[in-house]
């Protein structure tokens, strides 16, 4: 007897290196025969689709915050750190 067929949500945010790793997850999820939908923020609905599962993203590209120089340069202390996380908190 084959075990039941889920219906399976993945929630991640962050960049390419973030969620490629659920997206394998998915994949093999999805091969397996379950429902799989996995949200994260815009520019992995490609990615996502072609592993076999359903895309749903969320209104944020975190490529395009981490591409912006101030983020850049704050990616470089402990204190730009923090306060990329408070400003991903207020958004």
């Amino acid at each position: 007897m084959s075990p039941a067929k889920k219906k399976i949500l993945i929630l991640t945010l962050g960049t390419r290196g973030d969620v490629q790793p659920f997206v394998a997850l998915a994949g093999r999820l999805a091969a397996s025969g379950h429902d799989v939908v996995l949200s994260t923020g815009q520019g992995f609905e490609e990615m996502i689709a072609a592993a076999g599962a359903t895309p749903r993203p969320v209104s944020v590209n975190y490529a395009d915050v981490v591409a912006q120089p101030e983020v850049k340069a704050a990616l470089h202390s402990v204190i730009g750190m923090i306060r990329i996380v408070r400003w991903g908190i207020q958004v």
